[in-house]
């Protein structure tokens, strides 16, 4: 049972080497977007629902957690269910127009760009969202998304 146990650790090794991402050179794209993002938006805010990298790397940006990890007003806001994920309210995030709205997304490569498609065609077509994001998003904040 031993020897069971350290092959299997001899292979997450391995596995781990192989296919996480621990050097900084692995970082290039998302440090080079937060730096373009932090001289875009200044002294501004970005909000950011997920995918937390970009305050890593541009630690001068004030980036709101949508989330409410580091914003009083959303954490203190009460609500009716568990709170599983934090509380992202996408309407809320709107309102507030942060110069920058950040959206989670799926974490990979896409062959086509999400560039040419204006925001509100990704948002009103579920297969783009899907394609983009991995989850669908209600028609009523389609609106107040895209109206900035």
């Amino acid at each position: 049972m031993i020897a069971g146990a350290r092959a299997l650790l001899v292979d997450l090794r391995a596995h781990l080497r192989d296919n996480v991402p621990v050097q900084g050179a692995s970082f290039a794209c998302d440090r080079e977007v937060a730096q373009k993002l932090a001289l875009t938006v200044g002294a501004g805010v970005a909000a950011q629902t997920d995918y937390q990298r970009l305050k890593y790397f541009a630690d001068d940006l004030y980036v709101r957690d949508l989330t409410g990890l580091n914003d009083r007003r959303i954490a203190h806001t009460v609500v009716a269910d568990p709170v599983r994920w934090g509380k992202l309210d996408l309407l809320d995030a709107a309102n507030t127009a942060p110069d920058v709205l950040v959206l989670g997304h799926h974490i990979g490569i896409h062959e086509t760009p999400m560039g040419p498609h204006p925001l509100n065609e990704v948002f009103a077509k579920p297969e783009l969202y899907n394609d983009y994001f991995g989850y669908t998003i209600a028609p009523v904040y389609i609106d107040a998304l895209t109206a900035k």
